[in-house]
């Protein structure tokens, strides 16, 4: 059991370690759009060769940080992002998610209209196992409009627990057009 314990916390202070190096580059922007008169900015942020967290997309309004999406194989990853909002602004559906996080979707708005899981890793930690998952869905009822949600589910698991939590925003669907045409054009 000790040497489980010495196994784990070796693991953890790696982890540590590795996060104390710089991650990224200086952040490209992909889009900017306002809402309200308060203004949003999509910025892209590439892996350095010495990172290991991937590629990070991130979401701010005035500047501060309000989400942020990361993918390790961005290459790949840009693209189907750039899909699922398409999709979510057009398609009708819901496919991949659990009732959990239907539940969850209908707490912020009364009828989906569209939900797909756009995203999943899971990452071993020693004796911990980390989910992490996104979704992409369209949901109506609450104030007229519809919204586009961005939902980032997280699940640790250990040995005598269980962690769950859950991150989203909210964006109409133009927003999301301008999201994808910006992700298009990083991609090329």
């Amino acid at each position: 059991m000790l040497e489980n314990l010495k196994n784990d916390l070796a693991i953890v202070s790696q982890a540590i370690e590795q996060r104390l190096q710089p991650q990224w580059e200086e952040p490209r922007e992909v889009c900017h759009f306002a809402r309200t008169g308060v203004p949003w900015t999509c910025t892209y942020r590439a892996a350095l060769p010495t990172g290991n967290m991937g590629a990070l997309l991130e979401l701010r309004r005035n500047g501060k940080w309000k989400f942020s999406i990361t993918m390790h194989r961005p290459e790949r990853e840009l693209g189907m992002w750039r899909a699922g909002l398409l999709a979510a602004i057009s398609e009708r559906g819901v496919i991949d998610i659990g009732w959990w996080t239907g539940f969850w979707l209908r707490v912020r708005g009364r009828r989906i209209d569209f939900a797909r899981e756009v995203e999943r890793e899971e990452t071993a930690f020693g004796t911990l196992t980390n989910l992490d998952r996104y979704y992409l869905a369209r949901v109506a009822g609450w104030g007229g409009e519809a919204r586009v949600v961005i939902v980032h589910a997280s699940k640790m698991s250990g040995r005598a627990q269980t962690q769950m939590s859950a991150r989203s925003i909210r964006l109409l669907p133009s927003e999301c057009r301008i999201l994808a045409e910006g992700l298009a054009k990083l991609s090329t």
